[in-house]
């Protein structure tokens, strides 16, 4: 886990450094995104971490724990 987080991280900056006007419209993404209106954000963390469980996505349920780090 601990690797393909480090993989992850990894390439989350690669993008930021190859592409910053993608990262950037997906950093305004997921702000609307976790902002809060109908759900609070803590509801919708609760949510994405159940459907990555219910999917067996390592990296879905690694990425929940460090989304705040790759923001631009």
């Amino acid at each position: 886990m601990n690797q393909t987080m480090h993989d992850f991280k990894a390439g989350m900056n690669m993008m930021v450094n190859e592409a910053p006007t993608v990262m950037k419209a997906l950093d305004g993404f997921m702000n609307e995104v976790l902002c809060n209106r109908a759900l609070d954000s803590k509801t919708k963390e609760l949510i994405a971490l159940g459907m990555a469980i219910t999917a067996s996505s390592i990296i879905a349920s690694g990425f929940m724990s460090i989304a705040p780090c790759w923001r631009v």
